[in-house]
């Protein structure tokens, strides 16, 4: 079973969107893999033109737990 809590996890104009909201994902050039802050081709998942970033650290609010 795979579980993916998504709670509190906010765009910009901070609503809950239910989206994983973390687009930069695809970097070629990049040996190691780490996000290179372009909106590459193909990262744009939800077509809003242009790669959002939320969502990349988890936030935590007062009363929840921050170890998994």
């Amino acid at each position: 079973m795979y579980f993916s809590d998504r709670r509190n996890n906010r765009n910009a104009a901070n609503l809950e969107t239910g989206e994983f909201g973390y687009e930069d994902f695809v970097n070629p050039g990049v040996a190691t893999g780490l996000p290179n802050g372009t909106c590459n081709t193909g990262e744009d998942v939800n077509g809003v033109g242009g790669c959002e970033v939320y969502g990349q650290f988890f936030r935590a609010t007062t009363g929840q737990s921050t170890t998994v």
